[in-house]
């Protein structure tokens, strides 16, 4: 399930009319009332004048819209509006920036649900590049989006594809979180499992050995065998 997004951390606690509209919105998707949650969001848009627009809350609205649909099932009508909201966001921001990142997840997960992994790579290659244009080749924020394109690659049998992408992940990991972080030993976890897939047990078995003692002594972690 995609997440709605919250107009409260974009425009503070202010009180108009579209405020009213897409928080009763987001009260009726929780409520998984979603084509009322539709009808409200939708109503929500219209409050917001012609000459104020594009601006992030039609971008949120849109992007509202989308996951009502998408959590009924409509993911033609749901993609339509994640590409609206993405557009708006272009518009006011620009192409690469961070307030891309949420949109492209989302239509990345609806494109990854209905098994168009080739959709989905690009929406996740999109989502390192720009991380990768702000913060630099070596930021542990590009671990996850690394990892979610090992998982497609891997979903479409390039497993050389993904086998790069899990090391390019370990190797950020281990110079920028350390080697005993959490987030590290997820990395050699997945990338043992895509070894084992591979019948490259004694490269998988070595893998989780050093995440089991990254697991069980984080504070007294060697890379000794």
């Amino acid at each position: 399930m995609l997440t709605v997004i919250d107009h409260q951390h974009v425009l503070g606690n202010t009180h108009d009319e579209w405020e009213i509209k897409n928080t009763s919105g987001l009260q009726a998707y929780k409520a998984q009332q979603y084509e009322q949650a539709i009808q409200l969001f939708k109503e929500a848009l219209l409050t917001i004048p012609e000459e104020e627009q594009p601006n992030s809350r039609q971008a949120m609205t849109l992007n509202n819209v989308a996951a009502a649909h998408e959590a009924l099932g409509r993911y033609d009508e749901a993609e339509l509006y994640y590409q609206q909201s993405l557009t708006v966001v272009e518009r006011i921001q620009g192409p690469n920036h961070p307030d891309l990142l949420p949109g492209l997840k989302n239509l990345a997960i609806l494109h990854r649900e209905q098994r168009n992994f080739d959709q989905a790579e690009r929406l996740y290659q999109r989502s390192v590049f720009i991380i990768q244009h702000i913060l630099g080749n070596s930021h542990p924020h590009l671990i996850p989006g690394l990892l979610d394109l090992a998982h497609v690659s891997q979903a479409q049998g390039e497993y050389g594809r993904a086998e790069g992408y899990y090391e390019r992940a370990l190797a950020i990991g281990e110079a920028e979180l350390a080697p005993a972080h959490h987030q590290t030993q997820t990395i050699r976890m997945q990338y043992a499992n895509l070894l084992r897939h591979l019948n490259r047990i004694d490269d998988a078995e070595e893998l989780e050995r050093r995440a089991r003692r990254g697991l069980e002594n984080p504070g007294n972690y060697s890379e000794s065998k």
